[in-house]
This record gives structure tokens, sequence and C-alpha cells, in this order.
């Protein structure tokens, strides 16, 4: 090995090789890998848009009840025959 850290010969041409076959491996798992996630990203995005639109949609168009018909009637009024008596208590705001 001389100064630069590199040996003579063919040797470091296989070497290089080598190294250069294994980057474009990996290179080919990472661009697959990142088109993995390209996909699931999208999914969910969809499904994100798709279940959003669903509540905005439930929750804008009415949904008819079976008991629309039915009337619940006002309780009968309260009367007092005189003005009820009040006391009043100094900073309690009641």
């Amino acid at each position: 090995m001389n100064d630069s850290g590199r040996t003579d010969g063919k040797t470091t041409h296989k070497q290089l090789l080598q190294k250069l076959t294994a980057l474009r491996k990996r290179v080919a798992e990472l661009e697959e890998t990142q088109t993995e996630f390209e996909q699931q990203g999208g999914n969910r995005m969809k499904r994100l848009l798709l279940g959003t639109m669903l509540c905005a949609l439930v929750s804008v168009v009415p949904i008819p009840t079976m008991a629309a018909s039915v009337t619940i009637a006002l309780p009968p009024p309260i009367v007092f025959n005189a003005p009820p008596q009040l006391i009043v208590i100094p900073e309690t705001y009641v």
C-alpha cells in the first residue's frame, strides 16, 4: 500500500468493482423502499380525504327520523299567588 491508501494492481480494480456493485444494489433497494413509502403515503391521503368527505356529508345531509311526527306538549305554567320574597345576600352575585 502506498501513501495515498491505495494498493497497486488488479486487486484495486476488483475491489472498486465490488464496492460499486454493492452500492448499486443498495441504491436499488433504497429506491424500491422509497416507492413503497410514496404509495403508502398516497393511500393514507386518499383514506383521509374520503373520511373527511364522508364526515362532511353525514353532518350536512339531514337524516329523517322515525319519530318526526311526535309532538311534545309544554309543561303547565307555574302560577304564584304573590311575588316571592327575596333576600339579598351581599357580595354573592346570586
